[in-house]
């Protein structure tokens, strides 16, 4: 017996040798996986990596520290403001023959979490060189979705960097952008980053359980992170992932634009993708295009000069049919120079945009050529600088002109520009597709032709008028352009004005926002009808007035939404809210059950409802008073109102979310597109693909994205009418979009169920742009109705058999117009099945050539991609006529 005791109390010690063995430098208990690659430690708060150790460099992969920040693996809840998870795991550690296993779990007993349950194993292989992580993540009681957020703190900053890469369809994109980065709609299953040795980890992970990659970088400070899509756990008891995190070890080539070498990525890959089963890299059709993005020259502050700003490639495009634009930017504007252009004589400037002035025009030579140099004043240096010319040359030929900066201390060096003269042919406008230009009233006024306007196929011209308390400039430009228009078969589209809002919130205080806390802060109040709110339906009326019917709003007004607004208007409008809409629901104040909205979901869903129905108001009541307004006149055409909608700058659209009350766009701008189809009759989400040239390639297919997800909410009660973007913010160097990108946006958009689209005209648009805009809108004269009139085609009917391209359309009684597209730049076969009742045509609409016949036993035909990467067909009985 006594033996007996000696041994048990041995055990006893033993046990509690052991435990005291594993307690980190903090006094949570850690356990450690450790095989000859890696030795990677786990500790108990937060159940998170402490140290990830790669044996084969020497090199410690964790931030190490005391911070609940630190280490590797953290969990985080999206919908609870990003919090982390800092309380204890419980660790339990095994070992087989060929892995070490750790499982750290988490039940919360109350709180926010109460009753979730998380388990994540750590799983290393003792001969491989990754560790595997599994989560299960349950909850035993009825709660709103979460949404699980991996935190991984690096041990270098911003200077030790290299970049953060991620793939995109096949191909890599490197990020080295400061501060908060999102990278939305992963195309594939990785994500990693290098520091200036070209080491660094990798994560593989379940795509389609991703919502987006992020990171935060700013100066010593470098996360890694991922978020995935909200758990929904009416539907998913269980929810479980899995994820594999991998040192890497690659060079990074100055010839290969610093992106690291695929060969050396692949390889770090290929254990993993053994393990992982159905984790394997996709080899797709290919969505994104490399960014055309350059750095923008600088001059010493004691210098000035002037860029040429119409495209990356620096060529001029000038064209005998019709004025076009050039546009240019000033370096250290505050030098104020004169701008200096020396071209053929045979082109001629015409006139410019704000403020331009041509002072003389000197006769020169160059090359035995007659040129003309043209000192110009520009107004205003620091802004838009737009010309109009033109030229009697016959298209396809080429020569040279020069542009400088002179000033009162210096002069630019001057600068060679390559200049091309084009064709661009003249075309009708569509009848029934809205097809707009948005662009300030002084460019619009500025306009040289709009028979040429309307021969581009525009129908709809969309100005921002300055004719606010009258202002004699703005009345000017406002006749200009009514007197220029007239009789030209174009729809007028107005803004009533986006000033009201921010000077509102600004200078009124019975205009801002009331926070949580109770303090006012400079954000609108969503219920505020006051002063400033009147003045803009007043401006509504004087446009109304002018028989100008189509309004246009750019509401760019809530970043934060979810922070406000907790007035005892608001409050006592939610009250009445609840009443009318949730009687079974007891009031609550807001104040209160915000703060732990988890507690209260009903209330807060209904708090969301409600906030975005006063949003919505501030457009029903405009619309109201408008109405009212036209009923005093003899004016009997109808009233119209269209609204630029999901931003992609900071908050991603729609898309991907099943239900779009779970985006952020709806709870952070209070946008509803349920709620503004009831008082617009066009939606123009802003698809600027070229917004995310900091953050990735561009995305050919953002346009599908944003129309089908909003098509999915609105159907066809609202016409979905995209604004598209041309290179934007205004400047190639910041950001360019080819001609043929722009045709093949068009195209997009128009198969993606969009019954028009516009063009931000702030964005250089000059003549290789307008060329290509008229034969993008040519092509889609012929099928017209059925663009106008179809609807979408479900990816049942119509698909690629092969899998390498994307294929969309729209259908409709008079047949179908469907688009195959990708943008891989190889050579791509499609087999494309569409299936029909009867034997049909299958017409390129780009030549207006029958490229097949289906029936409905054999509905396949076949198409190429090669230099054109986006190619349109009719399928149906008979196509008409463009000219029609």
């Amino acid at each position: 017996m006594k033996n007996k005791m000696k041994i048990l109390k041995l055990l006893v010690l033993s046990l509690m040798f052991s435990f005291i063995s594993l307690l980190g430098e903090n006094g949570t208990a850690e356990v450690i996986l450790e095989n000859p690659f890696l030795k990677i430690m786990v500790t108990e708060q937060g159940g998170k990596i402490s140290s990830f150790y790669d044996k084969t460099k020497g090199k410690e992969l964790v931030r190490i520290g005391n911070s609940q920040w630190d280490g590797f693996c953290k969990d985080r809840i999206k919908e609870y403001n990003g919090e982390i998870i800092k309380e204890n795991y419980s660790l339990e550690k095994k070992e087989t023959d060929n892995q070490i296993i750790v499982k750290a779990r988490f039940s919360a007993s109350s709180g926010k979490l109460k009753d979730l349950q998380i388990e994540k194993t750590y799983t290393l292989p003792k001969d491989k060189r990754f560790l595997r992580i599994d989560y299960s993540i349950k909850s035993s009681i009825k709660r709103e979705p979460i949404s699980l957020w991996v935190h991984n703190f690096l041990p270098f900053g911003i200077t030790n960097l290299k970049g953060y890469f991620f793939q995109k369809e096949g191909k890599i994109g490197i990020s080295k952008k400061g501060g908060d980065v999102y990278i939305f709609e992963p195309g594939n299953s990785w994500f990693g980053v290098i520091d200036k040795e070209g080491e660094g980890i990798i994560a593989i992970l379940e795509k389609e359980k991703i919502s987006y990659y992020y990171y935060w970088l700013a100066g010593n400070d470098a996360t890694f992170e991922w978020v995935y899509n909200p758990i929904d756990f009416d539907h998913n008891k269980n929810w479980q992932t899995t994820y594999f995190l991998s040192p890497i070890d690659t060079k990074i080539g100055e010839v290969n634009n610093d992106l690291p070498d695929l060969k050396e990525v692949y390889h770090a890959l290929a254990s993993i993708e053994k393990e992982g089963g159905s984790l394997k890299i996709t080899k797709g059709p290919q969505s994104f295009i490399k960014p055309l993005i350059t750095t923008t020259p600088t001059l010493p502050p004691g210098r000035s000069g002037f860029l040429f700003t119409d495209n990356i490639q620096h060529i001029a495009y000038v064209s005998s049919d019709m004025p076009t634009m050039i546009s240019f930017k000033c370096i250290n504007p505050e030098h104020k120079p004169y701008l200096f252009l020396e071209i053929p004589e045979e082109i001629k400037l015409l006139s410019g945009m704000r403020n331009i002035s041509f002072l003389n025009v000197e006769k020169t030579e160059r090359q035995g050529r007659s040129y003309n140099r043209y000192k110009i004043l520009v107004g205003d240096p620091a802004g838009w600088i737009r010309l109009f010319w033109s030229t009697t040359l016959n298209p396809g030929e080429k020569f040279k002109g020069y542009y400088w900066a002179e000033w009162d201390k210096g002069r630019q060096k001057e600068q060679e520009l390559p200049i091309e003269t084009i064709n661009i042919k003249k075309i009708r406008p569509p009848k029934k597709l809205f097809i707009y230009l948005s662009i300030p009233s002084d460019l619009a006024a500025e306009w040289p032709d709009y028979n040429d306007f309307c021969s581009l196929g525009f129908n709809t011209l969309d100005f921002w008028p300055y004719t606010r308390n009258g202002s004699l400039w703005g009345m000017s430009l406002l006749e200009t352009i009514l007197t220029k228009t007239k009789d030209k078969n174009i729809t007028l589209a107005a803004w009533p004005g986006e000033w009201w809002w921010p000077e509102a919130q600004k200078n009124d205080p019975d205009a801002q926002a009331v926070l949580i806390t109770g303090e006012k802060t400079q954000i609108l109040c969503p219920s505020y009808r006051g002063s400033h709110f009147k003045e803009l339906v007043e401006h509504g009326k004087f446009l109304i007035d002018k028989k100008i019917m189509l309004h246009v709003f750019d509401p760019e007004i809530y970043r934060d939404a979810e922070k406000i607004c907790f007035c005892s208007r608001c409050k006592n409008g939610f009250k009445e809210f609840l009443k009318k809409n949730y009687p079974k629901i007891s009031y609550i104040d807001p104040m209160v059950f915000e703060k732990k909205s988890d507690i209260y979901p009903d209330l807060h869903t209904s708090w969301l409802d409600y906030k975005s129905s006063l949003y919505a108001g501030i457009f029903a009541e405009y619309r109201e008073e408008i109405e009212k307004h036209i009923k005093t006149t003899n004016i009997n055409q109808p009233f119209l109102m269209e609204v630029y909608s999901t931003y992609h700058k900071d908050i991603p659209s729609f898309y991907g979310y099943k239900d779009y009350r779970q985006s952020p766009i709806y709870i952070k701008t209070m946008e509803d597109p349920v709620k503004l189809g009831r008082y617009f009759e066009y939606i123009a989400p802003m698809i600027y693909i070229d917004i995310y040239a900091n953050f990735g390639d561009y995305d050919m297919l953002l346009p599908w994205k944003d129309i089908s997800s909003l098509h999915a909410n609105v159907g066809e009660k609202v016409k979905i009418v995209p604004i598209l973007s041309a290179g934007f913010p205004f400047c190639a160097y910041d950001s360019d979009i080819s001609a043929e990108m722009i045709k093949w946006q068009i195209l997009e958009t128009v198969a993606s169920g969009a019954k028009g689209f516009g063009f931000w005209g702030c964005c250089p648009i000059d003549a290789l742009d307008m060329k290509y805009i008229a034969e993008s809108i040519e092509i889609l004269l012929p099928v017209e109705d059925i663009i106008f009139e179809g609807t979408p085609i479900s990816e049942v009917k119509l698909t690629d058999i092969n899998g390498n391209t994307f294929v969309k359309g729209v259908e409709s009684g008079k047949g179908a117009v469907i688009l195959i597209s990708e943008y891989s730049f190889q050579p791509k076969e499609a087999k494309i099945k569409y299936n029909v009742k009867e034997d049909v045509k299958v017409i390129d609409l780009s030549t207006f050539k029958q490229v097949g016949e289906l029936t409905p036993l054999e509905p396949v035909f076949t198409v190429t991609l090669d230099k054109e990467r986006a190619k349109l067909f009719f399928i149906g009985k008979t196509l008409g006529s463009p000219k029609k």
